[in-house]
């Protein structure tokens, strides 16, 4: 979905990372910040609407996107725990862990056999303004049509 966003470092996330006082809302740390999209999923329909951003740390950014660096899509910091941070975080033992990244592989795996809507929600008119602007977005038909899909390029490559 990132690459339908195409936001990082503008807009809403600049404007959350100021809100956030420039620290994770979920742990707390200070420093380089990620802007985290966060979804609703109507698994009924197929519909993925935006609910919002939030501002986290390069270790609870990691830790939200599971498939991501299960897959080896997204780097891992050199010695980092996933499962020791999220627990630290969250005050719960490891196999609260176990329980939360077996249902997290089981839902990703599940929504990534189908076609989904994207709806943008609220955050659309920023989307067309954005636009506006000149910023290079990537246009609907070329959108992921499933969650685990790249997006589709020019020319089939």
């Amino acid at each position: 979905m990132r690459a339908v966003l195409d936001l990082y470092a503008h807009g809403p996330c600049l404007a959350l990372f100021g809100a956030a006082g420039r620290r994770c809302q979920a742990c707390g740390a200070s420093g380089r910040l990620s802007c985290h999209e966060t979804w609703q999923y109507a698994d009924n329909i197929g519909v993925a609407r935006l609910k919002g951003f939030w501002a986290l740390c390069n270790a609870c950014h990691t830790v939200c996107h599971l498939g991501a660096w299960g897959l080896g899509v997204m780097p891992m910091p050199p010695g980092f725990d996933p499962a020791a941070h999220w627990c630290k975080v969250n005050r719960l033992d490891r196999a609260a862990w176990d329980r939360h990244e077996a249902a997290a592989w089981a839902t990703w795996k599940n929504r990534g056999q189908r076609s989904w809507r994207v709806d943008l929600g609220r955050w659309a008119d920023l989307m067309l303004a954005e636009r506006r602007r000149g910023r290079r977005l990537l246009p609907e038909d070329q959108w992921p049509r499933r969650l685990t899909e790249a997006p589709a390029r020019k020319g089939g490559g």
